[in-house]
């Protein structure tokens, strides 16, 4: 057996780029995926060594020393990194020429000629799956008897070797995670939608669906979902659970984990059974049924590729996806619990400004949790690749899919729309999905931040305080943006009624004002009738005065979140819906980046904010029971609560 080095090699500064990532980039934020496809083979060799550079922030330098170490080195590369890797692989043969070295990844799978020409220091490129290949070369067996690869032969001619069968068995490939307790530290990876640390696998490769810009399936995994048992995968998942205890969540990578939906199902129990905390990804049209199965079983995320909101270009790049089905799976995944990372693409076929914007409502509409957003990216071996130079929107010789630092760039660039549109709109996209604004109404400075914040296409939606000195000022504004969302944002406590403070006289000071003590408010909401009716007449008020303004209700909210009170919130709901309440935003508050900012204590943490979650969890119930959608708002109760006075 070769003494065998599996590498993912160092490259850009934060560069995401290993053989798990789908796209190769430098992120925003920290963001590793394990390099799975290296550590299978990885498994299959025995005495071999993994190293992830990148994330370990490994230097080439540290490597280069273990060159003469090895005599087999397969390097993991990418369409965005091949260069990068090419140049790494060059220097490793000048410091041991006697090391053979293999390049294994989709780049060389669609183009083994041109990548052999295009790295003169490496031997031998595996086409598709490419586990067993490489253990038949590490075992020593002549290149010419290896089906799979294309290499360099003595006299530097390329032969390509006939393809290698599929593989059918997939109980037959040993666990990954035995690879990831030898030669990783899983503490350096980090997906920020994903419990950290957290640990991900594949539990099947290919994909049913024909997604023309989605790389694996076109190039290494195919179009039939090959699986492993619902067996083997508990038995590797109670291993690692043993192994990695500090481990908090398992993410199940395989393209579309839910095309086989018996055996998830099946998967999700043995895995309740161990109580483990998991999440995948699937596609925007798993029954509501099968869904409530994950959940009950520890399903915690669901990452879910919407990519448009354009019905025609779910059309144009083959998603097999409908509108509507996604809609009603999203609402269904909200009401039983089931948080969303929703993936979205600007620039595929077809987009236009105007499929961009209906795609940007689209998402505020349907509300996933997180989203991420990407640019088109046409990799050589996908169909998006042809077309795009079939059609002139790739220029072939410009084809680049990240700039100099490694950042995704906009390849594509159609007559109607360019590549500086496109690129720009990936930051609207995000502003206006992230920025809705409270406090609609409050002054004529914050009615200008919400017009001006609108007009620049970062905010889409704000709440309007009806009894606000400004109140009027913002409704001719909002009059004079009918694309601005605006919703009621009751007052309730620290501020001033809409009912004359003679009616409400329990709820306001001898100043007229609410009462700015919330935690003696909300005893008095609670155990006193009188106070309550006083409640149920300044809500209908409020009500009544958003009515009055013409304006369509978007959603319902209010001020310091008072309406997480049991009784505010239960008044709402009986009055809401006589004046047309549809949507109700509740916060969802993640207590982990809290604490680590210092928001929280630990202690009032593990009672309080358990106590919030569980009463948030089941108002969102009460409210979907009624028929009101419940629209997410992250991150602001404890917040605010550190704000209130004593009582």
């Amino acid at each position: 057996m070769m003494k065998t080095l599996f590498l993912q090699p160092p490259s850009f500064d934060g560069f995401d780029g290993g053989a798990g990532s789908r796209y190769q980039a430098r992120r925003e934020i920290r963001s590793f995926w394990y390099p799975t496809w290296l550590a299978q083979p990885a498994a299959l060799v025995p005495g071999s060594r993994l190293i992830d550079a990148p994330p370990a922030g490994t230097k080439l330098e540290e490597i280069l020393p273990l060159a003469k170490d090895y005599e087999l080195v397969i390097i993991h590369t990418s369409t965005p990194s091949f260069s990068s890797d090419a140049k790494v692989a060059a220097v490793l043969k000048a410091h041991n020429p006697d090391l053979m070295i293999g390049f294994v990844g989709a780049k060389v799978a669609v183009e083994p000629a041109e990548s052999l020409h295009g790295a003169p220091a490496i031997d031998f490129v595996a086409r598709n799956e490419f586990d067993f290949t490489i253990k038949e070369i590490a075992e020593g067996r002549p290149l010419d008897k290896v089906d799979g690869i294309s290499y360099r032969d003595a006299s530097g001619s390329i032969t390509h070797n006939l393809d290698r069968a599929i593989l059918e068995d997939m109980d037959s490939l040993p666990f990954v995670t035995e690879v990831y307790k030898r030669d990783l530290k899983i503490e350096d990876y980090f997906i920020g939608y994903l419990k950290h640390p957290y640990i991900s696998i594949y539990t099947g490769r290919g994909c049913k669906s024909r997604c023309t810009f989605c790389l694996w399936p076109q190039t290494v995994g195919g179009h039939r979902y090959r699986t492993r048992s619902p067996r083997h995968v508990a038995e590797e998942i109670a291993l690692a659970k043993k192994n990695f205890p500090q481990v908090k969540e398992f993410f199940f990578d395989d393209d579309t984990f839910t095309d086989d939906l018996p055996r998830a199902e099946a998967i999700a129990r043995e895995l309740g059974k161990m109580g483990v905390t998991w999440s995948c990804n699937a596609k925007a049209n798993v029954p509501r049924a099968t869904l409530k199965v994950l959940k009950d079983n520890g399903l915690r995320l669901l990452l879910v590729g919407y990519e448009s909101g354009n019905q025609q270009i779910l059309h144009n790049i083959k998603k097999g996806m409908l509108i509507e089905v996604a809609k009603k799976f999203t609402k269904d995944c909200h009401e039983l619990g089931i948080t969303i990372h929703g993936t979205f693409i600007l620039g595929l076929p077809g987009e236009t400004k105007q499929t961009i914007e209906q795609t940007i409502q689209f998402a505020t509409e349907i509300n996933p949790h997180t989203i991420q957003v990407s640019l088109a990216a046409p990799y050589p071996g996908t169909f998006l690749y042809k077309q795009a130079v079939e059609n002139g929107w790739l220029d072939i010789e410009h084809a680049e899919l990240i700039d100099e630092h490694g950042v995704q760039i906009a390849p594509l660039n159609y007559p109607h729309l360019s590549h500086g549109e496109i690129f720009d709109s990936v930051e609207v996209f995000y502003k206006r999905f992230y920025f809705r604004a409270d406090d609609f109404g409050l002054d004529t400075a914050v009615n200008e931040a919400v017009e001006t914040a609108h007009r620049d296409g970062i905010l889409t939606c704000a709440s309007l305080m009806v009894g606000a000195m400004a109140a009027e000022d913002a409704v001719s504004r909002a009059r004079r943006l009918p694309g601005l969302r605006v919703g009621l944002h009751l007052v309730l406590v620290e501020g001033r009624p809409v009912s004359p403070p003679d009616s409400v006289r329990d709820l306001v000071d001898e100043a007229g004002g609410f009462d700015n003590r919330m935690v003696r408010a909300g005893f008095r909401f609670f155990f006193r009738p009188r106070v309550r009716r006083q409640l149920a007449r300044e809500i209908r008020a409020q009500f009544e005065a958003f009515r009055a303004t013409g304006l369509r209700l978007d959603h319902v909210n209010a001020h310091k979140h008072i309406h997480l009170h049991p009784t505010v919130a239960g008044l709402i709901l009986a009055i809401g819906r006589e004046y047309g309440m549809t949507a109700m935003r509740v916060p969802a508050e993640p207590s982990g980046p809290l604490r680590r900012a210092g928001a929280v204590r630990p202690t009032a943490e593990r009672i309080g904010s358990r106590l919030l979650a569980l009463w948030v969890a089941l108002l969102r119930r009460r409210l979907r029971r009624g028929g009101i959608a419940v629209k997410r708002v992250q991150c602001q109760v404890t917040v605010t609560s550190k704000n209130l006075p004593p009582c």
